[in-house]
């Protein structure tokens, strides 16, 4: 009788170790509430994590992605000269 309760618990525990949410073990706390530049700057930070870089990084594209951000505006200036001749 006791084994009969001990399959299925074993079997629902195996199932449940076995559930990925699809985040890496580097998704930092608050990692949601940055900002879109501060989730740029967390992005290029990550190149110094070593092996470790490429799960931070596509954590983070997620969120980028997930967040709606695009590139980082660069700024730029612009001259411009108008000539009228009446």
């Amino acid at each position: 009788m006791a084994r009969l309760v001990m399959i299925p618990l074993f079997c629902v525990l195996v199932a449940s170790c076995a559930t990925d949410d699809g985040k890496s073990l580097l998704v930092a706390e608050g990692d949601e509430a940055l900002s879109c530049a501060e989730l740029h700057q967390a992005y290029k930070d990550s190149k110094t994590l070593g092996e470790n870089a490429p799960a931070r990084r596509r954590w983070l594209a997620q969120l980028i992605d997930k967040n709606q951000c695009g590139p980082l505006n660069t700024t730029s200036m612009r001259f411009g000269m108008q000539i009228i001749f009446d």
